[in-house]
């Protein structure tokens, strides 16, 4: 929806099922209803559609790249937000923060296929920004937060890499990512729970109870992550008054009331 030229109408969004309605509008502040079996196959059999209709359509980019011999001439990237749950841990949509949510597609192809391959370090949305500042050598701004992958290429594992993940609802939740082990906190309530997730992607068995130190050490870095956020935090600047338009467009994709 966030490409179409207009949303679709009123009505038509109105054809939407009382139970999807209320599952959609009930996301922010507690766990959605469950679906049934065919409900559940239904929907992701309509996820996965999504799936094939973008590889489809990424398929022809890469071709008519091919065709302009052009592809070796760019760097070509492929990324995303997040992904969706489906009752992995009772809910749906994107709102808690587990793997299945945050776990995503971040490749990069480099002219003449530099550095391939197939890499399992942590990393993060925000490091794109600075490898691709390194890679082509284009002095970074002050203060952008993430780091390059690029030393990854080459085998280095020097500096400790985590990851942080955060969302407004259910609590307000944020998880660290390191090397073994994914630890969430719930901000208001102070509860944590703490997964294997390379052997167990799905997070499915909570090891905190039977890790109390391992949290400790984990929660040391969180307060590390917040203070450097707090360090580099946006002061503020020149207010921009918005036209109505993209106001509409706001408020059509949640970010406004």
């Amino acid at each position: 929806l966030d490409d179409l030229d207009e949303l679709p109408s009123e009505e038509y969004r109105g054809n939407m099922s009382k139970f999807m309605r209320e599952t959609w509008d009930a996301r922010h502040d507690q766990p959605p209803p469950q679906l049934d079996a065919a409900e559940l196959a239904y929907a992701k059999a309509m996820y996965d559609g999504g799936i094939r209709h973008v590889d489809d359509w990424f398929g022809g980019l890469i071709a008519w790249l091919e065709e302009r011999r052009l592809l070796d001439e760019l760097i070509l990237v492929v990324i995303s937000d997040h992904g969706d749950e489906f009752q992995e841990h009772d809910t749906l949509f994107h709102e808690r923060i587990y793997g299945t949510v945050t776990r995503i597609p971040f490749l990069i192809r480099f002219p003449d296929g530099e550095g391939q391959g197939v890499y399992d370090a942590v990393v993060q949305g925000i490091d794109l920004a600075p490898t691709l500042f390194e890679r082509l050598a284009i002095e970074p701004p002050e203060g952008l937060q993430g780091a390059s992958v690029l030393p990854l290429l080459d085998g280095a594992s020097g500096r400790r890499r985590v990851a942080i993940s955060e969302s407004p609802f259910l609590g307000r939740r944020l998880a660290l990512t390191t090397e073994d082990a994914r630890l969430f906190l719930t901000v208001q309530g102070g509860e944590t729970e703490l997964y294997s997730y390379r052997d167990d992607p799905l997070e499915q068995h909570d090891l905190g109870p039977d890790e109390p130190q391992k949290i400790r050490q984990m929660r040391r870095l969180v307060r590390r992550w917040q203070q450097a956020v707090q360090q580099q935090r946006y002061r503020g600047g020149e207010a921009v008054d918005l036209d109505p338009e993209t106001i509409e467009q706001l408020r059509a994709l949640g970010y406004l009331d």
